[in-house]
């Protein structure tokens, strides 16, 4: 389904089914951010508006997402929501992608380059999102990386090298038992 006005039906149409479709995806993130520590991918909030329309869509993710998410900026500047794009994460790795940029950007915020800053910000706004709608917020609440997204920092992250002891007389790495193999 495009934006492009359908010849029977008008742009009018064609431009509704967006909104329709960005109300819908606001309710799915609603509903995401009623449980804390909660987020959806792109993906399966593609799958759900698609349910909640009855409009199934077989654009691309990416690109189905873009259009709806900017609506869903739009819609939370208007009516007060907080940063309801924060909750969309890829599936390939639970960091945010476009929708919460664009959302920061249209927010007046400079824009964030670095990939780990960016998922920082993006925990604020979640935790922004759960202090509204979580009716179970424990008070402690801080805001949390997407365990997806710490896996993939620590799949990325390799372990600094261990500093493995030197005997003193000699100045060769000590074994295991802790004796020095050259000195004893």
């Amino acid at each position: 389904m495009s934006d492009a006005p359908d010849p029977q039906t008008g742009p009018e149409v064609a431009s509704s089914i967006t909104e329709r479709e960005a109300r819908a995806a606001v309710v799915v993130l609603q509903e995401v951010a009623s449980r804390y520590n909660g987020f959806i991918t792109y993906a399966d909030l593609k799958d759900q508006v698609a349910g909640l329309t009855r409009r199934p869509t077989n654009q691309m993710t990416n690109s189905w997402a873009d259009r709806v998410l900017a609506r869903v900026i739009e819609i939370c500047e208007r009516d007060g929501h907080p940063r309801l794009t924060a909750l969309v994460v890829r599936g390939s790795d639970g960091g945010v992608g476009n929708g919460f940029k664009a959302a920061l950007l249209g927010s007046g915020r400079d824009r964030i380059d670095d990939p780990e800053l960016l998922e920082i910000v993006a925990a604020e706004e979640r935790l922004n999102c759960y202090r509204q709608y979580c009716p179970d917020l424990p008070d402690e609440a801080e805001p949390t990386l997407t365990r997806e997204y710490k896996a993939h920092i620590s799949r990325r992250t390799k372990p600094e090298p261990r500093e493995r002891p030197v005997c003193g007389a000699c100045g060769y790495e000590m074994p295991a038992t802790g004796r020095c193999g050259y000195c004893d």
